[in-house]
C-alpha cells in the first residue's frame, strides 16, 4: 500500500515592513518670485524588484510650486526626483509585490529663483507569498472513498503598464496650464481565457492661467485596456487598482487651442483561482488500522462594491489668516485615514479630506490655505457583512470651494469608492495517512452485520472489512438501500 499526495496552492498576502525616505526636489522658477504660495507633490511607483525577503521600490516624486511673480500673476513650475527605497518582509518565496508610497511631510524653502521642497515619503504595501499544502489524493491496494472540495486562493500577481493619450479642447486665450491632480479609478474588471479587460476613468485636475485670471478645469478620460496573460481563465476572479504615473501636458494648435495629455498608467492586481480537488477521506484496508489526519485549508473569495458619493464640510479661516474674497484654485485633493465601519444597522465611511487652496484676498492679494475637513458618510450597500474585513480606496474626482463672509469655507467633493472585502471559509482536508496496528484476522466462513441507523453501503462494507464490490456481489439489494435493522450476510467461503 502507498499513499499518494498532491499539492494544494495556499498563497496568502502579508504586510511589508514600512520604511521612510527623505527626498529633495529643487524647482527652478521660470519667472522671478514675488510671493510664494505653496507647493504640492505627487508620488508614485515606477517599478519594483524582489530579492529574497526584500522588495526594492523605485519611485518618483513630482513637485510643483505655485507662486506670484514680479508682475503679480500666478505661475507654477515643476520638477521631479527619482529615488529608491527598500522594504523588508518576514517571508520568502514572494510571488508579487504591491508597494505603496505616500507623502507624510514636506518642508519648503524658497528664494527669488527657486523653491526647494524636502519630502518625507512613507513606503509600505503587501506581498503575495507562495505557499502550498499537501493533501491525500489516493491510496494504492485499497478501496478509497473521496471527498470533493473547492478551495479558492490567490494564484499570482497580474500587472500591466500602458499609455493613455487624449486631446482636450481649451476655451479662450490660455497662457499657461499646469496639472494639479491626477487620479484614476476602475469601474469594471472582466476576465476570459487568456486575458482580462479593465475599464476606468483618469481624472485630471488642471489649473489654467488666462491673463490675471485663474481657472480650474476637471478632465475625465475614459479608458479600456486589454491585458493578455496565459494564467487567466474565465472562472477566475481578478481584483486590483490602477495608478497614475508620469503625466505630460503640451499645448498644441495655437488657433484652436488643444491640450495634449499623455499619462503612464499602471495596473496591479491579484488573480484568485478556484481549485477543485478530490481528497481521499477514508479507505477499506483488510490488514491494518488507518488513521486520517486532517489540516485546515483556507479558501478566499473577493467581494466588493464600487460607487460614487458626495461629501461636504465647512471650516473657518483662522483669526490670523487674511480675509478671503474668492477662491482661485483648489488642488492636491487627498483622503487621509479612510475607513469603513460596518454594523448591522448601517455602513459608515469616515476620513479626512485635504487640499491646497489659493485664494484672492483684499487688494488682489494672493494667499494660500491648507484645507482639512473630517467627514462621516452613511452608505447604502447591500451584502455588507460586519464579520468580514473590508478595505476602501477613495479617489477624489471633483472638488469645489465657496467662501462666505471672508472667513467661512464650504467644501463639496465627489469621491469614487472601491470597497473590497474578503470572504473566508475553512475546509478540513486529509493531509496525512498513518498506518496503525494490525487488524484481527477473521477466519470465519460467514460474516454477519446488523445495519445501524444512518449507515451507508460504505459504512457496512468498512465495518465488515469487505470491499463494496464483493459485498454487492452477494447482496445486490444494498445498492438501492441500507434499511436499519436488516441483517447482511457475507460468505467468505462459498462451496
Amino acid at each position: 500500500m502507498e499513499a499518494i499526495y498532491k499539492e494544494l496552492m495556499q498563497n496568502f498576502k502579508a504586510r511589508l515592513i514600512e520604511n521612510e525616505e527623505r527626498v529633495s526636489v529643487k524647482i527652478a522658477l521660470s519667472k522671478p518670485l514675488s510671493k510664494f504660495l505653496n507647493a504640492c507633490g505627487r508620488v508614485f511607483v515606477d517599478d519594483y524588484s524582489v530579492n529574497d525577503k526584500a522588495v526594492e521600490v523605485r519611485g518618483r516624486v513630482v513637485s510643483f510650486a505655485v507662486y506670484v511673480d514680479e508682475n503679480g500673476k500666478i505661475n507654477s513650475d515643476e520638477n521631479s526626483e527619482d529615488f529608491v527605497i527598500s522594504l523588508n518582509s518576514s517571508f520568502e518565496n514572494i510571488l508579487a509585490a504591491y508597494p505603496t508610497l505616500e507623502i507624510v511631510d514636506e518642508k519648503v524653502q524658497s528664494d527669488a529663483n527657486s523653491v526647494d521642497v524636502r519630502y518625507t515619503i512613507k513606503a509600505g504595501g503587501e506581498v503575495l507569498v507562495g505557499e502550498t499544502a499537501r493533501y491525500l489524493d489516493d491510496i494504492t491496494e485499497t478501496e478509497t472513498q473521496k471527498q470533493e472540495a473547492v478551495i479558492s486562493s490567490a494564484n499570482c500577481g497580474i500587472s500591466s503598464r500602458f499609455e493613455l493619450t487624449e486631446a482636450v479642447a481649451l476655451d479662450g486665450d490660455v497662457s499657461g496650464v499646469f496639472l494639479t491632480d491626477a487620479n484614476a479609478y476602475l469601474e469594471d474588471i472582466s476576465v476570459a481565457d487568456g486575458k482580462a479587460n479593465i475599464k476606468g476613468v483618469l481624472s485630471l485636475g488642471l489649473t489654467l492661467i488666462k491673463d490675471s485670471e485663474v481657472l480650474q478645469k476637471t478632465v475625465d478620460v475614459d479608458f479600456s485596456q486589454n491585458i493578455k496573460n496565459a494564467a487567466i481563465t474565465g472562472a477566475d476572479q481578478l481584483s486590483g487598482e490602477v495608478k497614475v504615473g508620469a503625466v505630460n501636458l503640451k499645448i498644441e494648435n495655437e488657433e484652436n487651442l488643444e491640450l495634449e495629455v499623455s499619462a503612464e498608467m499602471q495596473f496591479a492586481g491579484t488573480l484568485i483561482k478556484a481549485q477543485q480537488i478530490a481528497f481521499a477521506s477514508d479507505a477499506i484496508f483488510e490488514t491494518n488500522e488507518l488513521r486520517f489526519n486532517k489540516n485546515v485549508a483556507k479558501s478566499t473569495n473577493r467581494v466588493g462594491s464600487r460607487m460614487s458619493v458626495d461629501v461636504d464640510g465647512n471650516l473657518s479661516l483662522g483669526a490670523d489668516e487674511p480675509f478671503a474674497v474668492k477662491p482661485l484654485s483648489v488642488y492636491g485633493a487627498k483622503i487621509k485615514g479612510a475607513k469603513l465601519i460596518a454594523n448591522a444597522e448601517k455602513t459608515l465611511l469616515e476620513g479626512i479630506l485635504t487640499a491646497q487652496m489659493v485664494y484672492e484676498g483684499e487688494e488682489d492679494a494672493k494667499n494660500s490655505y491648507f484645507i482639512e475637513v473630517p467627514f462621516s458618510k452613511s452608505l447604502k450597500i447591500s451584502g455588507i457583512e460586519p464579520s468580514r474585513k473590508y478595505s476602501v480606496s477613495c479617489v477624489p474626482t471633483d472638488l469645489s470651494v465657496k467662501i462666505r463672509r471672508g472667513k467661512e469655507i464650504f467644501v463639496d467633493a465627489k469621491l469614487f469608492l472601491d470597497i473590497t472585502g474578503e470572504e473566508e471559509a475553512e475546509t478540513d482536508i486529509v493531509n496525512e495517512l498513518v498506518v496503525g496496528a494490525p487488524l484481527p484476522v477473521d477466519d470465519s466462513a460467514i460474516n454477519i452485520h446488523i445495519i445501524r441507523a444512518g449507515e451507508t453501503l460504505w459504512d457496512v462494507a468498512k465495518s465488515m472489512q469487505i470491499k463494496t464490490a464483493d459485498l454487492l456481489a452477494q447482496n445486490p439489494e444494498l445498492a438501492a438501500a441500507t434499511p436499519e435493522g436488516e441483517s447482511v450476510v457475507f460468505y467468505r467461503q462459498i462451496v
